[in-house]
């Protein structure tokens, strides 16, 4: 009895902490949907980052005013970021990387209907073979760097990095290269944002990174920020 007792005290815990997680994703729909005019519609899916991880960037941006945003998989955190960037009149450059021709056309169009294409470059970078030198153990395809340093070799820095590509199917440890690519153009202000960070191969990454960096590791639900400890907090207000 005792012990019955005892699993459905436990059950309901986990059952509130749900719950509490689901109240806390819709605030940030509706964060999100006073930023945005919704004429048209966003396409949002099973690849999409959560809501409130969306929320997370943008306020990275605003607290931390980062020099230059680059993020790798394009998608409904371009079209809001760019919006953002709009509002703040941004003084930096936001760099898109998609691997996926259709879909970077379609997120072109989506920037265009809301009159936002002057606020991202988008960078279409295919699929390639992995340089050794950013690849990681087994790890066999990454972004084409050539594509990608074409536009990078305009700045000298990249303070915040978004990185929710390349796709799981494409390789094993698909996103590990987006750090040691861009290790050159990282200070010790930069900040990493990794989504589905709860993957076993997205583990293994943010401990690579830690070392490579030097930075610190802050977990959220099912993604991870890397960066320094900054005096204020960029995370987004917990419901409770």
């Amino acid at each position: 009895m005792i012990k019955r007792i005892k699993q459905i005290i436990l059950e309901n815990k986990v059952n509130q902490r749900k719950i509490l997680y689901q109240q806390q994703q819709l605030w940030a729909s509706q964060e999100l949907q006073g930023l945005l005019n919704f004429s048209f519609f966003i396409p949002k899916t099973n690849w999409s980052m959560s809501p409130l991880a969306i929320v997370h960037c943008l306020n990275i941006i605003t607290l931390h005013k980062p020099k230059n945003v680059m993020e790798f998989g394009s998608g409904a955190t371009t079209l809001y970021i760019a919006q953002l960037l709009k509002n703040i009149n941004y003084k930096g450059r936001f760099f898109s990387v998609e691997s996926n021709s259709n879909w970077k056309k379609e997120i072109e169009q989506q920037l265009i209907n809301y009159d936002l294409i002057d606020y991202v470059t988008l960078i279409e970078a295919p699929l390639i073979k992995v340089n050794k030198e950013i690849g990681y153990k087994n790890q066999t395809y990454w972004y084409n760097t050539k594509k990608i340093n074409t536009y990078l070799e305009k700045i000298d820095e990249v303070g915040f990095v978004i990185v929710d590509g390349p796709s799981k199917k494409s390789s094993t440890y698909s996103r590990y290269s987006a750090l040691p690519f861009l290790k050159k153009k990282i200070s010790k202000d930069s900040i990493f944002l990794l989504d589905d960070s709860s993957r076993p191969d997205e583990k293994e990454i943010i401990k690579e990174w830690k070392t490579l960096s030097g930075f610190e590791k802050f977990d959220f639900h099912r993604y991870t920020i890397l960066s320094r400890k900054f005096e204020f907090s960029s995370a987004p207000y917990k419901l409770k």
